[in-house]
């Protein structure tokens, strides 16, 4: 039986005559604490491949660690700890990220800001690094839709958490409103909560606006769709 993450990349992979889906069966923490004090398992003795790609930090090991290509999206944990829960502090340790980073064959950094702090921060090769921005999922497209949105608003989308710096954002909502053209605007913040989320809706809660700050939670792929497509601007401030 696979696991439901599994059976995702199974239903969408798995008919392809070229891929094929291992599944270890090995909890993640062995394979942490394994990988961190004893360099175990080498992943390229158990799969033959050419090229091991990670999307992510991880815990893998490799004999020829020339293999592995990974990507970085940031260095947020190492420069902005304190927005980061005990738990996310303790799974960074566990990947033993320097040495991931240092020993990969290939990085890939998501954008020149990425790939310049992996540089001036961990010395890392310029050439080692190679920019490549993030694909856009053909998800994200431009419609019209015939129901209009009762009022104009901003479109906020993320966790709910200190790093994503929504406290801002809702400081920033409430002197824009001060400005009468503004008085019909709203404020929609899209996205599941992740940690220290409270002063987030301590601040939203005591805004002379508070009526026009919407939270919605998670929301589905249709409905956001929908938001993107009728937001007057998407703001992302972390």
């Amino acid at each position: 039986m696979l696991y439901p993450s599994l059976r995702k990349v199974s239903d969408k992979w798995g008919n392809y005559s070229n891929v094929r889906i291992v599944n270890f069966r090995i909890p993640n923490r062995f394979l942490d604490l394994s990988s961190r004090f004893f360099s175990f398992p080498r992943i390229d003795h158990w799969l033959k491949a050419d090229i091991f790609y990670s999307p992510h930090l991880n815990i893998l090991s490799f004999r020829q660690p020339q293999k592995h290509l990974l990507t970085i999206h940031d260095l947020s944990f190492i420069h902005y700890p304190e927005f980061f829960s005990l738990s996310r502090k303790l799974w960074h340790w566990r990947q033993g990220y320097r040495r991931q980073i240092q020993e990969a064959g290939k990085i890939i950094a998501v954008s020149d800001f990425t790939k310049a702090d992996l540089i001036d921060s961990l010395g890392v090769a310029e050439e080692k690094i190679t920019r490549i921005y993030p694909g856009v999922n053909p998800f994200y497209q431009v419609q019209s839709f015939t129901d209009q949105a009762e009022k104009p608003f901003l479109l906020y989308l993320g966790a709910l958490e200190p790093r994503k710096n929504i406290l801002a954002l809702i400081k920033a909502f409430n002197i824009i409103k001060q400005n009468k053209k503004f008085r019909d605007l709203e404020l929609i913040i899209v996205g599941a909560r992740g940690w220290l989320y409270n002063k987030i809706f301590k601040e939203a809660s005591h805004s002379s606006w508070s009526d026009s700050i919407k939270f919605l939670g998670a929301v589905s792929n249709q409905e956001l769709l929908r938001l993107y497509n009728l937001a007057q601007v998407f703001v992302y401030p972390s």
